[in-house]
């Protein structure tokens, strides 16, 4: 059919799926992207930038009839390198026409991006708003709150009278004990703090890390009831919770950890988060470990800050931070501070199928 399914690797999800095709095949983009997103999910995959689509003259065969995926990997390397070349200022393009190639560049040829589309009606994935807030900060000079939810043309808006952003970097509060006082966000109710965390989990009850973020808003929410006596039942509901949590979902997420917004647990299991503190629209996958680094300094835990993406099997010790809206890859160890827009990846290993003799 003039189609090849291989694989391609990534700096963001680590791999994804790389479907070559040939110039004479007959399909449209759009029918093509739809059925390449239903078979991941098939596959449990639901990011809709998991793929990419790159044309070819020919799909490279052996003798024999079998594709060279391999070489449809190099031969897409090669084509993005060649790519990454001088091109005109972006600066020289007007604030609307950067915002619609931004959104359109992260949507792909299945839709066409309009000044009323916002990252929520376009429905993109967390990778895909993190690559789009690095750069609205590079159009419009800051990240506007609340940004997924805008339209283009309010964020075009947004551009002349720039709001002046609270950066979140200032030190945790040491003046009362650690965990007793309620550090839910002040700016939600608890049930409207809820609500947010259903709605980023997909509105998926089922979902382990919903119900981790759960236990964690009830620990803080109990606080509040000043009564040490009638304080103590709930306490008791959170710890046998908490416990359940951790047997059955694989997260230890206690309420001492300083929790923001839109937090997304987006895999379960092997997750043990013991961080000072986890900014607003973080997502962390599972095997992740946030620790100390040794048993010198029990306190010296890291802090991770807004819109940070974490990648399966990340480990960031010791008292550190992790820059806002930096991307961590896959098996990624961080032991020193990460500064804000940064990319992390592990090296690759390269393991040999053939013994030497």
């Amino acid at each position: 059919s003039g189609l090849a399914v291989s694989r391609a690797p990534d700096p963001m999800y680590g791999e994804i799926a790389l479907v070559t095709r040939e110039e004479a095949t007959d399909v449209d983009d759009k029918t093509l992207c739809h059925s390449i997103e239903v078979a991941l999910k098939k596959d449990g995959i639901s990011a809709t930038q998991a793929y990419a689509i790159t044309t070819i003259d020919q799909i490279p065969v052996t003798d024999t009839g079998k594709i060279q995926r391999n070489r449809l990997t190099e031969a897409f390397q090669e084509k993005q390198h060649a790519e990454i070349k001088p091109t005109a200022p972006v600066q020289s393009l007007d604030v609307q026409t950067q915002l619609i190639q931004l959104y359109q560049s992260q949507v792909g040829a299945k839709a066409s991006v309009g000044l009323n589309d916002s990252a929520s009606s376009l429905g993109l994935d967390s990778l895909s708003v993190v690559k789009i807030s690095l750069n609205l900060e590079k159009i419009l000079g800051y990240i506007p709150p609340n940004f997924r939810n805008l339209s283009i043309s309010e964020l075009e808006l947004t551009a002349a009278k720039p709001a002046i952003v609270k950066e979140q970097n200032s030190p945790i509060c040491e003046s009362k004990p650690l965990g007793s006082t309620n550090q839910n966000p002040s700016d939600l109710s608890f049930f409207e703090l809820l609500k947010e965390d259903f709605d980023t989990h997909e509105r998926d009850f089922f979902s382990q890390g919903f119900w981790a973020i759960f236990n964690h808003r009830f620990g803080n929410w109990r606080m509040s009831i000043k009564t040490k006596v009638l304080r103590a039942p709930m306490t008791i509901l959170y710890n046998v919770h908490r416990k359940l949590v951790q047997i059955f979902c694989g997260i230890k997420l206690d309420y001492t950890v300083k929790l923001g917004r839109r937090v997304k647990l987006e895999h379960f299991g092997g997750m043990i988060l013991g961080a000072k503190q986890i900014g607003n629209d973080v997502t962390i996958r599972q095997n992740t470990t946030f620790g100390i680094k040794d048993l010198s300094n029990l306190n010296g835990k890291p802090i991770i800050e807004e819109g940070v993406n974490v990648g399966t099997g990340a480990v960031i010790v010791g008292e550190i931070k992790v820059g806002r809206y930096s991307t961590i890859g896959p098996n990624t160890v961080i032991m020193n501070d990460i500064p804000p827009f940064s990319t992390v990846s592990a090296p690759e290993s390269v393991c040999s199928s053939k013994s030497e003799v």
